[in-house]
């Protein structure tokens, strides 16, 4: 376990060196949206679905651009995955959430870890018409684990997601 929390650590650093000097892979120092500050997320098929904090930052100056970033995937059956990307609100109350659809995704090849860009601004333009004007609320980055082929449940899956990048171009 000691090896595997090593090795995630390795490569968040490397990917933070390589944002920082390829726009490709992120942007250059200071032009990047804020972030709030958290660990990488799991999603299994016991565990599908996992958040994100958005900074109330990022949400007020609401990037046009995404991008997700699966570190480690663990799919020995190679099945066919697909992950959905939705702003949702959390006002403390216990109805259901509104998920504001961002983006869909799949990996290809099923068993190989990727980075996606989704474009973000009309599900923040969606999130501003519909916010209340008076309320302060908590915004978070949702993401679901389906598998592509319907209605049966995932197979034995694991993906690692590192808190998401939000850019201006």
């Amino acid at each position: 376990m000691r090896v595997v929390s090593a090795i995630v650590a390795i490569l968040l650093w490397a990917l933070g060196c390589i944002g920082e000097q390829n726009p490709v892979y992120g942007e250059q120092p200071g032009t990047a949206a804020p972030t709030v500050s958290v660990s990488p997320l799991k999603l299994t098929n016991d565990n599908p679905s996992g958040s994100f904090p958005i900074a109330t930052e990022t949400v007020n100056a609401a990037p046009p651009f995404l991008s997700v970033s699966i570190i480690q995937v663990e799919n020995p059956d190679n099945v066919a995955v697909e992950l959905f990307v939705y702003l949702v609100r959390s006002e403390g109350s216990l109805a259901p959430q509104e998920k504001i659809l961002v983006g869909q995704f799949s990996l290809f090849p099923p068993d190989h870890p990727a980075r996606f860009t989704l474009r973000a601004s009309n599900a923040f333009q969606k999130l501003q018409e519909s916010r209340p004007a008076s309320k302060s609320v908590q915004v978070r980055l949702l993401l679901e684990l389906k598998a592509i082929r319907g209605k049966k449940p995932l197979p034995r899956i694991a993906l690692t997601v590192i808190p998401p990048e939000w850019h201006r171009d």
